[in-house]
């Protein structure tokens, strides 16, 4: 898991041997869900070709143990960033991670949490 990470939080990796085409840093996401336009900086977002993955870094201590821990909050601000990025990126799976710094831990998030986070109509 810590290779993992490194990778991650390394930045730009022109890594013929990473599973990911592209890996950016602080991206900025600007895009409408339900209608609203949301404004953010995606502390990661990697590229391939079938899959998006982005990645929040948080420093709460002590981190959640499990995903069903995470605040509502991060996991509504997830689910908005992947309903954005499913309008840019419709061919692709969107996945979405949260990286707990203490430790440092990644932690997944499923779409099934996500979409019961989803804003329904603001």
């Amino acid at each position: 898991m810590s290779s993992k990470i490194i990778f991650i939080t390394s930045g730009p990796v022109p890594n013929i041997n990473s599973p990911f085409n592209i890996c950016l840093s602080k991206v900025p996401l600007i895009g409408k869900v339900l209608g609203q336009v949301i404004s953010a900086q995606l502390d990661r977002l990697l590229i391939t070709q079938t899959e998006v993955l982005v990645v929040d870094f948080k420093t709460n201590r002590p981190p959640p143990r499990k995903p069903s821990e995470v605040a509502d909050v991060y996991l509504r601000q997830m689910a908005a960033y992947r309903m954005a990025l499913r309008e840019i990126y419709p061919d692709k799976k969107i996945k979405c991670a949260l990286l707990w710094t203490v430790g440092p831990h990644l932690m997944p998030l499923e779409v099934e949490q996500l979409i019961e986070y989803e804003p329904k109509g603001w």
